[in-house]
């Protein structure tokens, strides 16, 4: 029997692999069938001249909305056309879900696309290199179902060349970790991001390491030790902030 889909995932990340795997690693983590995870490939329409997507049409039916990963910096001080014209419908959609109490989770781009549009500053201060890192809940997560039966501390995966300087206004920080001070927070009643990547596992991120190898989140000299540290880590409390999300709204 065929599984209606029950979350959507919107994608910025151009290249049809790159694309189709961050599909299926978000869904085999969040614990659906593919086929329950639908998809917009926005970066796709805006291409193709399609904007000023119907947002609550697209939306209907699904119990919630994704944000996946992306190449683009949203702190950028220059972008391109294309940059720009992918954003500002990322914008129409975030105006949408947040107004409409839609559960939505942004997954490492999802800070800096929420938090740019809540008003807060992105920049490179915080960016950290590729790799594991100690993820801390504040009090305020002990008491959210999407971090539930979470410990304090867990390991997670980063890699990212900016992020935000200070939880923005009027979100609630839900963790912070060793080099990033922000590392999720929610807005409004269910507005999720997480700048950590909680639908990586050591095969996804490798596979997108090298395929932007070129983008500096590693120093390629020291590939292989990164690698094995990569495959060495527990993610598994990582994965649970994902798949809590889709229990909880699904």
């Amino acid at each position: 029997m065929a599984h209606r889909p029950s979350f959507l995932l919107v994608q910025t990340r151009p290249g049809t692999e790159a694309a189709f795997r961050e599909r299926q690693s978000v869904a085999h983590i969040a614990g659906l069938s593919l086929p329950q995870l639908a998809e917009c490939r926005l970066d796709e329409e805006v291409l193709h001249g399609n904007t000023g997507i119907d947002w609550e049409a697209l939306s209907a039916g699904h119990k919630g909305i994704l944000l996946g990963g992306s190449p683009f910096d949203a702190g950028a001080a220059v972008k391109d056309d294309f940059q720009i014209a992918v954003e500002t419908e990322l914008a129409r959609l975030l105006d949408f879900a947040f107004h409409r109490d839609i559960p939505f989770l942004g997954l490492c781009y999802g800070v800096g696309a929420i938090g740019t549009y809540l008003g807060g500053v992105v920049d490179t201060t915080y960016g950290e290199d590729a790799g594991p890192v100690t993820i801390t809940l504040t009090d305020a997560a002990r008491r959210d179902p999407v971090f539930a039966g979470l410990p304090r501390e867990f390991t997670a995966l980063v890699g990212h060349h900016e992020a935000l300087r200070e939880t923005p206004p009027g979100a609630e920080l839900l963790a912070t970790g060793e080099a990033a001070p922000v590392q999720a927070f929610r807005a409004g009643e269910c507005m999720y991001a997480t700048q950590f990547h909680p639908e990586l596992d050591a095969d996804a991120i490798i596979y997108r390491l090298e395929l932007y190898a070129d983008r500096g989140y590693m120093d390629l000299s020291r590939k292989a030790e990164i690698y094995a540290v990569i495959r060495a880590a527990n993610l598994t409390h990582s994965h649970r902030v994902l798949r809590n999300f889709a229990r909880t709204f699904g």
